[in-house]
């Protein structure tokens, strides 16, 4: 069926009708797709169509019911919860024995969770009995200790109802947020060095690199010992995680990182050049100073 909605030189809007027809037939929710296209003139686009899903609910008795999926708490979760939890309700009917399966998806675009990496691939097949509403499963979580992204998404959807039951189109996938935690769970080393190492890992390549342990000692026996210090620490934990995760995937950024580390990494790798150098650059200053004072 094609309708053509006509619209005057100031015309905003225009309704149109489409009707159902009541068949008395015991059929289930059934759908169909409107489709907006070929404007006129040719100014007037529709790029690719505009769709709008339509559902005409069945109105026989003892319908077998339109299925929706939720995760249990929130759609973001850090790497280590272990697992994610889904429940999937029927509600608009629950006569007879129905199936809908669920199934994993990776995410798109720049940072994806990846299934074997990030989640544990899964799909399965729920039973529902009988006036049974509801089920749940679970999606493992995989904490690899190592840095990445400081998000990854990974899609989760309930598909092939059974027996006449459909889905709800507003309610039939889930995206999944999974925050790094940079290995934090086995990482004793939160500030720039340790097995993920944050910054530092990300500019030198390896928690194994020398400067980087030349870091760790830094921390462990001179930041941690005084409260400015610890305070530090504790914000550059909190901090570094997300950035460490960009930098890590650009040599560019790799390279900036280590130049900005580098005064750092020398003061603390050789103290004594880094000592002598001051004194160096102090004393140049006082007597350009006072070459300055005396023209």
């Amino acid at each position: 069926m094609t309708q053509t909605v006509p619209f005057d030189a100031v015309q905003q809007s225009a309704d149109f009708s489409i009707f159902a027809l009541n068949d008395n037939l015991f059929e289930g929710t059934e759908t169909f797709t409107l489709v907006l296209y070929d404007g006129k003139p040719e100014q007037v686009a529709v790029p690719g169509g505009l769709t709008r899903l339509v559902l005409i609910e069945d109105s026989e008795p003892n319908q077998p019911g339109e299925f929706s999926l939720e995760v249990n708490g929130g759609s973001t979760v850090p790497e280590d919860v272990g697992s994610v939890s889904f429940r999937v309700t029927r509600d608009r009917g629950d006569s007879g024995a129905v199936t809908v399966s669920y199934v994993t998806a990776d995410g798109t675009g720049d940072n994806p969770a990846v299934a074997g990496e990030d989640y544990t691939a899964a799909t399965s097949v729920l039973n529902f009995a009988n006036q049974q509403t509801e089920a749940t499963f679970s999606i493992s979580i995989l904490d690899d200790n190592q840095g990445g992204a400081s998000q990854r998404k990974f899609s989760v959807y309930i598909v092939n109802p059974t027996g006449l039951s459909n889905l709800n189109p507003d309610a039939s996938g889930v995206t999944i947020t999974i925050e790094e935690d940079d290995g934090n769970d086995n990482d004793d080393c939160p500030f720039l060095c340790g097995d993920n190492c944050f910054i530092a890992t990300a500019a030198f390549g390896s928690g194994m690199d020398p400067h980087v342990a030349d870091l760790r000692v830094f921390r462990d026996q001179g930041l941690m010992r005084i409260l400015p210090g610890r305070v530090f620490v504790a914000a550059y934990y909190t901090l570094s995680p997300p950035m460490a995760g960009i930098i890590a995937r650009h040599e560019s950024l790799r390279s900036v990182a280590r130049g900005l580390l580098w005064p750092l990494v020398t003061a603390v790798g050789y103290p004594g050049t880094s000592l002598a150098g001051l004194m160096l650059l102090v004393s140049g200053l006082v007597w350009r100073r006072r070459r300055l004072s005396s023209a």
